[in-house]
């Protein structure tokens, strides 16, 4: 969204209820600096929240996140509270990870992922919906990482063992 507060004139322009973004293309630096964000960090250009496809590192993840800013369906849970990555007094994560950019970028996303869905209820279910559409080669990372999987481990292998896992934990979180 163009956002005239931070000097984001021009970024992405509104095409009905959607927006279109300048395509950036990250430099090395920017990646190292990326691979080294905390786990509890923003990720930035790869959140669908963040403001832009660029990590802009000039802002600050409270000025970058467009969650609270940005229109969300009426059945959308917690729409008012903002995202723990970038309001520290926040219980909620927010994170939807952009599977396009972190698989273009060859990012392991899994610190991420991994904090945002390990015991939440709600969380796994949309990884599991996540898992079961065409994005689910983007959390190759997150299987590889969470389950101590070969990273040579074929797709089919990988899917089907994270979806085990989410399982049993879906299980475990119902119980307790």
């Amino acid at each position: 969204m163009s956002d005239p507060e931070h000097g984001r004139q021009g970024r992405d322009r509104r095409v009905g209820v959607g927006r279109l973004f300048e395509v950036v293309e990250p430099t090395e630096s920017d990646l190292l600096r990326a691979a080294a964000l905390p786990a509890d960090a923003c990720p930035r250009r790869y959140c669908w929240w963040w403001i832009s496809l660029d990590f802009d590192w000039d802002l600050l993840p409270s000025e970058g996140c467009t969650y609270l800013k940005t229109s969300k369906p009426r059945q959308v849970k917690l729409a008012d509270v903002p995202c723990c990555r970038s309001d520290p007094s926040s219980d909620i994560d927010h994170f939807e990870p952009r599977g396009p950019h972190i698989q273009a970028d060859k990012v392991n996303a899994s610190k991420w992922l991994k904090s945002r869905f390990e015991s939440d209820k709600e969380g796994l279910l949309h990884l599991k919906r996540v898992l079961e559409s065409d994005h689910a080669g983007s959390l190759s990372f997150l299987a590889i990482a969470l389950l101590q999987l070969p990273p040579t481990t074929p797709s089919d292998e990988w899917k089907s063992a994270l979806l085990n896992w989410i399982r049993e934990k879906v299980c475990d979180l119902s119980d307790g």
